[in-house]
């Protein structure tokens, strides 16, 4: 069965390994074509479409979006472009072939003043970009056997985009880290999420999902435990308040998720932080023994 990965990022990348490992044939795009993906625009329908009619695959699961919080805030139109506009093209093209859609969607698309959402529980989008994810969901939901999964993942990004690389290059750096005590969220780390994906592409499961970790932490408490397992100086990690942070735009100061009903379908093992970092204890250390700065002979 052949897979088609939307947006071959960070998650993206792991989601094709995880597929490949397990027998199924993938094919992944970038908006712009490398020697690992193809090239695709999903404001374009037309190219998805001469994309899907090319390579026929059995599912699509969605990766791309447009997510740097504060630049949207100001920049509304890269929100909609990609998260709405894109979003839909996907979902009436995999609907006209009868593709299944796995739409990757957040854990931002709640207003905070609760905790422990469930798949039940009403959205409240408090800026551009999680509003623009909420817009998107709307137009997965309209098509049949699609399924639109929540979630906020950790991992080593090797592009160093993303929250744990910015963890570790500060304490490498000896930088100060501003660490959210009133701030909490439910991760996964992205080979379970990776694995989970892959899991949920043939069960008979629609809709929306929430896959989390099984337990809430704060952003402080997350970069503690970093830390102090890589034996760091962890006078560096300050404990702060959200509101004292000077973001442009608001952010949900509680995003964690129920998982219980993605408990009850899945199999795959969710991994606790603590699990995740014996797991990944060299790559961990490796990481942070790599050089600082890189000079260019000459």
């Amino acid at each position: 069965m052949k897979i088609a990965i939307i947006g071959k990022g960070f998650l993206g990348t792991c989601i094709e390994k995880e597929a490949i490992k397990q027998g199924f044939t993938v094919v992944a795009t970038k908006t712009r074509r490398n020697k690992n993906s193809e090239e695709l625009d999903i404001t374009k329908i037309k190219e998805i479409e001469n994309f899907l009619s090319k390579h026929d695959p059995k599912f699509v699961i969605n990766c791309a979006a447009s997510t740097n919080i504060d630049f949207l805030e100001e920049h509304e139109e890269d929100a909609v472009k990609v998260n709405i506009t894109g979003v839909k093209n996907l979902a009436i093209s995999c609907s006209q072939k009868k593709i299944r859609l796995i739409h990757i969607s957040t854990d931002s698309v709640f207003d905070g003043k609760n905790k422990n959402y469930s798949e039940e529980d009403v959205t409240n989008p408090l800026n551009v970009y999680a509003n623009s994810k909420v817009l998107g969901e709307a137009e997965v939901k309209k098509i049949e056997n699609s399924l639109i999964i929540r979630t906020n993942f950790y991992g080593i990004d090797e592009d160093g985009k993303y929250f744990l690389n910015w963890i570790l290059d500060s304490l490498k750096k000896g930088k100060k880290i501003n660490g959210f005590t009133n701030v909490f969220f439910s991760p996964l780390d992205i080979h379970s999420l990776s694995k989970i994906i892959i899991e949920l592409l043939t069960k008979k499961v629609s809709g929306t999902l929430h896959l989390s970790s099984c337990k809430s932490i704060s952003k402080f408490e997350f970069i503690l435990k970093i830390s102090n397992f890589l034996k760091m100086d962890s006078i560096m990690i300050l404990p702060i308040n959200y509101d004292e942070s000077m973001f442009k735009s608001k952010r949900p100061k509680n995003t964690t998720l129920d998982n219980k009903k993605s408990l009850e379908i899945i199999k795959t093992h969710i991994m606790t932080i603590d699990e995740w970092l014996k797991k990944n204890r060299s790559e961990l250390f490796a990481y942070m023994e790599k050089p600082k700065y890189f000079v260019k002979n000459g």
